[in-house]
């Protein structure tokens, strides 16, 4: 017959000492956050499965642990998993500018072909007047 106990072990003077036993896992779990809870809380707690096998042999895992680390990990993790989500986001929209600038763009629009040809008339005449002034004007200094 097999025989397990839940052990409640906190963490004093670099090692893990025994604090309580209990039958129950939940219980004993709730032991552990109440003693992390306390005023005088330890550096960290565990609840270790103990099991007695039918031959002889013992075997141990942890089923629940905490410490002010790993609340501060937690966290630290929240914050950089933000962060990541944040770059990869704003790389996103970096990415989606890029492909939009690299598009062809539309070609402007031709400009009312009239008008330009308006203008070389009203150029040409402007030119032709100047010139034509010029000539009379080095006729008569002469």
């Amino acid at each position: 017959m097999m025989i397990r106990s839940y052990e409640i072990q906190r963490f004093s003077g670099g090692r893990w000492v025994l604090d309580s036993v209990s039958d129950d896992k939940d219980a004993a779990v709730t032991v552990a956050k109440a003693l992390m809870e306390s005023v005088r809380a330890p550096a960290g707690v565990r609840v270790m499965s103990c099991q007695r096998n039918d031959d002889g042999t013992f075997s141990e895992f942890t089923v629940y642990r905490a410490s002010p680390i790993d609340e501060h990990n937690a966290e630290a993790t929240s914050r950089r998993l933000k962060a990541e989500e944040e770059i990869r986001s704003f790389r996103e929209q970096r990415e989606s500018e890029k492909r939009a600038d690299r598009q062809p763009r539309a070609p402007k629009q031709n400009r009312n072909r009239f008008k330009d040809v308006v203008l070389a008339l009203e150029l040409s005449v402007g030119i032709g007047i100047t010139l034509a002034a010029v000539q009379m004007l080095r006729i008569a200094l002469r």
